[in-house]
Order: structure tokens, then sequence, then C-alpha cells
């Protein structure tokens, strides 16, 4: 029993150890997967606060160099409405042309009258995009622009988010004859793009008609198709009981921006959200992003890890167990026999020979053996040959005959 009780003091141990060790480890790597994934959201956060400031300043200073190339002014010089509308369209489509040739991704480029009617867009030949309308009075920032200030700030546009950068179009004296615009859509593949720099998930959202919905995200399937992740998330954001108040959000500073977490699809992830940047102040729309990642899948690392050390700990006790079986099959077995050996000499069997129960325990066999031969005056192991070999020589000299025939 005793030997019994050190094999499973020996599991008891190896069990104890393994626990200890993976409580241990999966702690301590579950607080640094924590503090590693949600210090990479805030990263990518603060980078796409940047990332937006930099663009309002590109985008508003691309479409004031536009507003201030003679093409444009020489638009309001035409005698009739159709050639302007014709002189507007070229322009367009000419800016259009040079910067998709650089690579540039524009949605829209538009020229608008003093009133904040629509002259031409690019790419419509027919000049019924929003005719007659008065985009000055849809847009504040459009209307800003009319009164000789670039901006760019989010347009709820044709039922998609635009950033739109606006400029007036003035003459030699300064005086304001109309405005240029460029539009930027935010499409899924902008949103996949911006993810794949960023290292985690990234969803643009904004004001339309009213209710705050998801413009596109790195979710989408395609390049307009939502996902059952992005319905999912903007059930989760901006429905009662919202993750995303939006008056906290747009006074928040990059010092006091904080992450939350966030369950779509059974899946936890944490997310953090910031207002687009170089929007005005009068500003309509209310547009944001956020940016997030799968504490889930980060998690899974450690589910893993834990599981080698399980797995290493089971290995390590069947190794025990095992050891334990080996060294009672070679060692106590044949100990065991040689006790049972002892106990029959002792219960009056004098002629008991001890037999080898194993190589291991060969030597002190025989040893026991020589032992009780000298003690009860029987002949040792291997002389027993020896000694019945003289006394078959005396037996044939008492017989008359000669000891060396045979």
């Amino acid at each position: 029993m005793f030997r019994v009780r050190i094999a499973l003091i020996s599991a008891c141990l190896v069990a104890a150890a393994t626990g200890l060790i993976y409580l241990t480890v999966t702690s301590a790597l579950e607080k640094n997967v924590v503090e590693w994934t949600t210090g990479s959201v805030m990263h990518a956060q603060a980078q796409l606060r940047r990332s937006t400031r930099l663009e309002a300043v590109d985008l508003t200073t691309l479409t004031a160099g536009f507003a201030r190339e003679d093409e444009f002014n020489q638009i309001f010089s035409k005698g009739s409405d159709q050639e302007k509308k014709v002189a507007a369209l070229n322009a367009c489509d000419l800016r259009r042309a040079r910067l998709d040739k650089e690579g540039h991704k524009v949605g829209v480029i538009a020229v608008v009258d003093a009133t904040g009617k629509v002259i031409a867009r690019d790419r419509d030949e027919s000049f019924s995009w929003h005719s007659g309308e008065d985009l000055g009075k849809a847009f504040p920032s459009l209307a800003l622009a009319l009164g000789g200030a670039a901006n760019k700030d989010v347009w709820d546009l044709d039922g998609a988010m635009y950033r739109v950068g606006a400029a007036a179009i003035k003459d030699p004296q300064g005086k304001v004859l109309g405005a240029v615009f460029v539009g930027d859509v935010e499409s899924a593949t902008d949103a996949k793009q911006e993810a794949k720099r960023s290292g985690v998930q990234v969803a643009w959202f904004y004001q339309s008609r009213g209710d705050m919905k998801i413009a596109a995200s790195s979710f989408a399937t395609g390049e307009t198709g939502s996902s059952s992740e992005e319905k999912e998330l903007a059930g989760k954001l901006f429905k009662p009981g919202n993750l995303v108040d939006w008056e906290a959000l747009r006074t928040e500073d990059e010092e006091h921006a904080h992450s939350f977490t966030v369950k779509i699809n059974g899946e936890e992830w944490v997310a953090a959200a910031a207002p687009i940047y170089g929007n005005i102040a009068s500003s309509q729309t209310r547009s944001g992003f956020v940016v997030l990642t799968s504490m889930t899948q980060a998690r899974a690392g450690v589910a893993r890890a834990g599981m080698l050390i399980l797995v290493l700990g089971l290995l390590s006790l069947l190794a025990a167990v095992g050891a334990a079986v080996g060294t009672a099959r070679r060692f106590l077995g044949p100990l065991d026999k040689i006790e049972a050996g002892v106990t029959e000499i002792i219960n009056g069997n004098r002629d008991y020979v001890f037999e080898s129960p194993s190589p291991d325990f060969e030597g002190l066999a025989n040893g026991l053996d020589v032992m009780l031969a000298r003690l009860l005056g029987r002949p040792e192991p291997g002389d027993e040959d020896s000694s019945g070999s003289v006394d078959d020589e005396e037996a044939v000299a008492a017989s008359g005959g000669d000891p060396t025939e045979k």
C-alpha cells in the first residue's frame, strides 16, 4: 500500500503542478491579450483620427486649387445657360480624368452658380443631376464656400456618405461667381483598404434622414453589399441603449478616448469610435468611424496555449504512472517473491531454494541460497555436481573396480 501511495502522491504532484502552471500562464496571457487588443484598437483609432484630419486638409486644398483655375472662371463668361453647362461638364470631366490617372478616388465633381444651383457635374451629359436644386440650402458647407471660405464636410448625397470639399470660384476682382465641390464616396473597398493598413476592422457611419447608419465597413461583402456583422453592429451602435453617444463622442478628444465591447454574432469585439474631423461647425450631418477587433479570436491563442499545457501535463501524468507500473513490474514484483521465500524459510521450509525472479535480483537470490547452505550445512549452489562425482568414485573403489574406468 505504501508503494502505491508513493505513485499516487507523484501523480497528484504532477496534476497539481500542471494546474498551477495552467492557471498562471493562461491568466498572464489573458491579461496581455486584453491589453494588447485594446491597445491596438485605441492606436488604430488615434491613427484614423489623424488620417481624417489630413484627408480633410488635402480635399479642401485640392478643391480650392480647382476653383482658382481659369477654366472654372471662364464657365461664367459664357453667354447662354447651355454653354455654361457644357463648359462646366468639360471642366469637371477633365479634372476627373486627371484624378483618375493619379489614382485619386472621386465620386463627384460639380459646379454650382452663386445661388447654389447645380450647373453641371462630371459624366452627366444629360445635365439632369439635381437640376434646379438649391444645394447651398441643403448643405451648409456649400453655402459657406459660396461665402468665400473653402471647407470640407460630410454630405448625405444620393443616399450615400460623401466627404466633400467645396471652394468658391471668383473673378479677378474677388467676386464669387459660383463654387466647385469634389466628393469622395465612402465605400466598402475603402473600408477594407483601411482595415488592411490598420490591422483592425473599420466601419464608417453618418446621419441619413435623421437616423444614424453605417455607410460602409470592412465587413461588407462586395462593394456595396452589407453583411450580418455590419447589420448587427449598426443595431448595437445606434439603437436605444446605444454604445455610441454622439454628443459625448463629438466633444471627446484623443486623450480621453475610450474603448467599449460589443457582441457581433456571438463573438466579442473591442471597439472605439471617433468623429470625422474637418467638418464645419454648422454641419447637419453627424459622421464618424468605428474601429474594432475580435477579442474572441485573440483569446483563442490563450485557449490553445492552455490546451497545450494540459496535454503536456496529461502526458507527464501518464509518464509518471507508467514509470510507477514499470518499476513495480521490474523491481517490486521480484522483491515480493524473495520476501515470500524468506517467509517460507521462517515457517520451517529449510529446503526452500531461492530462484532468481529477475536479472536485477539474481545476485541477491544466489547470495541468500549460499547463506542458507552454510547455515544449514547443505551443499552450496554449484557444489552439488562436484560432490556427486566424488560419491560415484568412492562407490566404484569399494566394489574393487578401477575408478578411472567408465
